[in-house]
């Protein structure tokens, strides 16, 4: 009886976590799939056009996040990413081309300037310091009607629907 026991709850615990995993791997499927239609995945302009400054406390020498080997000193208050305080700004963590596909190196560790930066027309209004570093790199800048295609096309995803 107890083998028994012991065999029906070892099933009933793998289909809990095979439930769990199913639904993990959705959620994976979701994110990746939102990630994709992220215009900044083609662009990465604002990386190799701004000087990326902030606070030194936001290095991990200060207690944040960002790797203290990928920053450059300012002034006692300040630094920036490396490659980003020169006439022809990069930011050393950029990868891939810009306007094609891009990505961050340090992407869970970027600074708040980096986090707060936003995409024209993500929140409905453009960003003209967007739409001027893409045209730095001659990318066209993002549209409301861009926006609200890729928002409908993330919202009809069979995944995405409650």
């Amino acid at each position: 009886m107890n083998a028994k026991l012991n065999r029906a709850c070892l099933l009933l615990v793998f289909a809990v976590l095979l439930k769990q995993c199913s639904f993990y791997m959705s959620q994976k499927l979701i994110i990746s799939d939102t990630w994709q239609d992220n215009p900044c995945t083609h662009c990465g302009a604002c990386c190799a056009y701004f000087r990326v400054s902030f606070y030194w406390a936001e290095e991990e020498d200060g207690g944040g996040t960002v790797p203290v080997a990928a920053t450059e000193k300012l002034n006692d208050f300040f630094c920036c990413m490396k490659g980003t305080n020169q006439p022809h700004p990069r930011c050393m963590h950029l990868q891939g081309d810009i306007g094609k596909t891009v990505s961050c190196g340090i992407y869970e560790k970027r600074p708040s300037p980096c986090r707060e930066f936003e995409q024209s027309w993500e929140y409905g209004q453009p960003n003209e310091a967007c739409d001027r570093a893409r045209a730095a790199h001659g990318l066209a800048p993002l549209t409301a009607k861009e926006h609200l295609l890729r928002q409908a096309n993330s919202n009809a995803h069979p995944l995405n629907r409650h």
